[in-house]
């Protein structure tokens, strides 16, 4: 990493980078960040303010090759290309996104990374009109002490008020009715599997400390991809996520496949015997192989070499544990990501197979637009790429927040039973949020 003294000044782009070491650990995030991204070996990243910014109003799948591309045009220094990131988020639907964007990634002015061995950070300024190269420096050098100040000072914690649980006296009945329908479009050829999401709104008596939520949240989590996004003032999007849509790292293309669900049990007999019951369930199974198919299909025509592991195991969360099957693919490191993005999102994990029969299916049976709640939220640099699949999640406007909880649909599927997979999937969260845990 380099060091404080280097100053990889662009002379003929439109940002000027710093990168830069900090003593000591980084502050929490405060209700000023764009971004807090935990990954599951506990690397923190932390983003404050925007220096940049790609949005789409409808096909976001683009937007990961578009930030790579301008690193490589407006950022010389290696080290500061390897460094910086996009970061953001892709709705489940681009026509119905809801008050999310279709799509947006932004580099934050400021963006932190720590992880067990101390915390390194780089500050990009936007050249102005007609600016020297000498004033873009000294403002750089200014923007860089500013930030440095604000990472090591810890903001005042703010005083988290829970929010109240809201009824919702018809839901129940509108689950069961969507329920039959899917299991009518099951038995007439319509499609083979379709997820199905709640949403709980909880409000607020003043817009709510969303960060200490995240960092509850997180510490709670472990293993998971968890994320707080900030893509407008008034807007958040946060999470703890446990599927990996797809990850590259150069030649190296990773897929999560996670469907079939089952609660953890009161102790560990217990919960063996609910994990085994989870793997010896026909209709669990199915649920699972239909993603497992989906995904290997999608990736076989962009990879050179595909690896699928023949049996599902189990994934145990802190509430619920899952079957879990993950894919590696190999491909060109250079090759578009648009191509796997455009593949993979979204999965029938999250919305079903076909594709777009259960989407259409999905914006007539549920009452809102999902936003960015099963879209795919996280970032992407130079060499490598990371997103999660945006469950296990809740958006927060302004005085109210709405939690998301999903269930894979298949033959054989009942109405109680997956409105109880809900509740559990729910129960984190709500906990949360109504409570007095940040």
């Amino acid at each position: 990493m380099s060091g404080s003294n280097v100053r990889p000044l662009l002379r003929a782009a439109s940002v000027a980078v710093r990168l830069a070491r900090l003593d000591g650990t980084v502050a929490d995030p405060g209700s000023d960040a764009t971004v807090a991204w935990i990954e599951r070996d506990g690397t923190r990243w932390h983003g404050l303010d925007e220096a940049w910014r790609l949005e789409a109003a409808s096909s976001a799948v683009a937007l990961p090759d578009q930030a790579r591309a301008w690193l490589r045009e407006h950022v010389a220094d290696r080290d500061a290309r390897t460094f910086l990131r996009f970061f953001g988020g892709l709705a489940f639907d681009a026509d119905h996104a809801g008050a999310f964007p279709a799509g947006a990634l932004w580099l934050p002015a400021c963006l932190v990374r720590q992880d067990a061995t101390g915390a390194d950070f780089a500050v990009t300024v936007r050249r102005q009109e007609d600016e020297s190269d000498q004033a873009l420096e000294a403002r750089l050098d200014l923007a860089v002490a500013r930030y440095r100040a604000r990472l090591a000072t810890p903001q005042p914690a703010r005083t988290w008020e829970p929010g109240t649980l809201q009824a919702d006296a018809g839901a129940r009945q509108r689950w069961t009715l969507a329920i039959e329908d899917a299991l009518a479009g099951f038995a007439a050829g319509r499609f083979e599997k379709v997820v199905l999401a709640r949403t709980l709104t909880i409000d607020f008596a003043r817009p709510p400390a969303v960060e200490q939520a995240f960092l509850a949240l997180a510490e709670r989590a472990p293993g998971t991809l968890r994320f707080l996004l900030r893509p407008a003032p008034d807007a958040v999007f946060f999470g703890a996520s446990p599927e990996l849509l797809v990850e590259q790292a150069g030649g190296h293309v990773h897929a999560d496949c996670l469907a079939g669900t089952a609660p953890r049990g009161s102790d560990a007999a217990h919960d063996d015997a609910l994990g085994a019951g989870l793997l010896a369930s026909a209709k669990d199974r199915h649920e699972h192989a239909v993603v497992v198919d989906f995904v290997r299909q999608a990736l076989a025509p962009h990879a050179d070499a595909l690896a699928v592991a023949d049996e599902p195991v189990l994934s145990k969360l802190a509430n619920v544990q899952h079957l879990y099957t993950p894919v590696d693919a190999v491909r060109p490191a250079d090759a578009p990501l648009e191509d796997l993005v455009a593949a993979l999102h979204p999965t029938p994990a999250v919305c079903g197979q076909p594709r777009e029969a259960a989407r259409a299916w999905i914006q007539a049976a549920e009452a809102a637009p999902r936003g960015w709640y099963a879209g795919a939220v996280g970032w992407v640099g130079l060499e490598g790429a990371r997103f999660a699949v945006g469950i296990r999640s809740a958006a927060v406007q302004g005085r109210r927040a709405l939690v998301y909880a999903g269930a894979g649909l298949v033959p054989g599927s009942t109405a109680e039973g997956e409105w109880a997979e809900t509740e559990r999937k729910a129960a984190p969260l709500v906990a949360l949020l109504t409570g007095g845990a940040p």
